[in-house]
């Protein structure tokens, strides 16, 4: 993790041997155990839990079981997947505060259907084969460049894998998406807190009011004549 920007080169593309200040991060930082098998880093074991900055709508992910494989390129870059299984309900609700009906219009997504898309096909449950299956499979491409980097203070280059949490700040409150309003989501579906849900054969429902206002109308006219 760090906070110095990323620039660009000339063209356009990630400029390679930037320098980057470790920023520690006791929520972001994520160590997986691998080994190195003709140019390929390979993980050796899934990593219980780790948490990576999301680009989508939910902002953050938790992946569980995480593992990863990547290939150094002959031009110094580095190519892979990180894998793992990330909770399914966190990904939909990012969409629904985005503006679900946005979200549907632009993007062309009925939020309902894949609600129920996700919870189907959710594959992995925290607390064994017979719990509820709340996340599902994840993979996350990876490309990254040569860079340097350094120490917090900026001091020294660092070599080696190490750890940062015992310095870092205390996290903070959960990332959300782009606006503060918050939906309550049943079934995949998000009723209007202010409405009133008519269901049932013996629903009553009223007529619009402009058929109400319409026949008001005609009945004073008729008295009147």
């Amino acid at each position: 993790n760090s906070k110095d920007a990323m620039v660009k080169d000339g063209v356009g593309n990630i400029a390679r041997r930037y320098t980057f200040r470790i920023a520690p991060d006791a929520k972001f930082e994520g160590i997986l155990n691998a080994k190195t098998v003709n140019g390929e880093i390979i993980s050796t074991e899934p990593t219980k839990e780790m948490w990576i900055r999301d680009p989508s709508y939910a902002r953050e992910a938790q992946i569980l079981e995480a593992q990863a494989r990547f290939k150094m390129q002959p031009d110094g870059s580095l190519t892979g997947i990180l894998a793992g299984y990330r909770p399914w309900q966190r990904f939909y609700q990012g969409m629904v505060e985005a503006r679900g009906s946005v979200i549907e219009q632009l993007y062309w997504i009925e939020l309902p259907g894949l609600y129920r898309a996700l919870k189907r096909n959710a594959d992995y449950s925290p607390t064994g084969p017979g719990g509820e299956k709340t996340h599902i499979s994840f993979a996350l491409r990876v490309d990254a460049v040569p860079a340097y980097v350094m120490t917090p203070d900026a001091k020294t280059a660092v070599t080696s894998v190490q750890s940062y949490k015992a310095v870092a700040p205390p996290p903070g409150p959960p990332l959300h998406a782009f606006i503060t309003n918050k939906y309550r989501v049943t079934d995949g579906l998000v009723p209007d807190r202010n409405g009133k849900i008519l269901a049932g054969p013996n629903a009553v429902i009223p007529p619009p009011a402009s058929m109400t206002s319409a026949a008001n109308a005609t009945t004073a006219t008729g008295g009147g004549r």
